[in-house]
């Protein structure tokens, strides 16, 4: 695993941590946003970058419907 994908899942954790304290403290929208960032920082990093990301969307989307 490269120093980049490392760096974004240990950003996607501290975005986990920083929403659960937003949690706590009653804010309900910007948690939630920021649970989704954290998420997609670990899809990025698990994915293997931001266009393997994104054709992967893009197919998701397409054949979803």
């Amino acid at each position: 695993m490269s120093i980049a994908r490392r760096l974004l899942v240990v950003t996607g954790f501290v975005i986990w941590g920083i929403a659960a304290y937003v949690l706590v403290r009653g804010n309900y929208v910007l948690s939630g946003g920021l649970i989704v960032l954290g998420a997609l920082c670990l899809v990025i990093a698990a994915s293997g970058g931001w266009t393997e990301f994104f054709e992967g969307l893009t197919n998701w989307l397409y054949f979803g419907r």
